[in-house]
């Protein structure tokens, strides 16, 4: 499974860096000092519309692959409040299969590109609901002008 992982992770930063579109990466510091670890890379499809894949994983949760599609309500470069999607693949203690859900957070973008962002979803996976949550902070590749 991680070697699929790695495969669309490489597959979307190709596809991003060709495209010379909109890149953030995110990480989730709290659950890193507990030894989880909670990854984004989102890439903007329009001004609007960002598309996302996150890896998820811990000790008590076990781990899995989220991929999100959120549209960003004023849309400034993929800043300020959105709804979105999640689907995924999850696996752990509790059993293992896809899962479906929605959330909706919100983003700010500092002067350095510096980001933080918060997320809250519901979903449902291997049979039972999931709440979904977030707090990352992350670091904007702007997207380069075309001169």
């Amino acid at each position: 499974m991680i070697k699929n992982i790695k495969l669309i992770a490489i597959f979307i930063i190709g596809c991003s860096i060709q495209s010379q579109a909109q890149v953030e990466f995110k990480v989730n510091p709290i659950g890193l000092l507990f030894g989880g670890i909670q990854a984004e890379m989102e890439i903007q499809m329009r001004k609007d519309i960002g598309m996302a894949i996150e890896v998820i994983g811990g000790p008590e949760i076990g781990g899995g692959v989220l991929l999100h599609g959120k549209y960003y309500f004023k849309a400034e470069g993929l800043d300020k409040g959105y709804i979105g999607i999640m689907a995924g693949y999850f696996g752990g203690e509790i059993g293992e299969g896809f899962g479906f859900g929605f959330e909706g957070g919100y983003k700010w973008v500092g002067s350095r590109r510096v980001l933080f962002e918060i997320a809250l979803g519901l979903g449902r996976a291997v049979g039972d609901p999931f709440p979904y949550g977030k707090l990352v902070v992350g670091y904007r590749l702007t997207k380069k002008s075309k001169d």
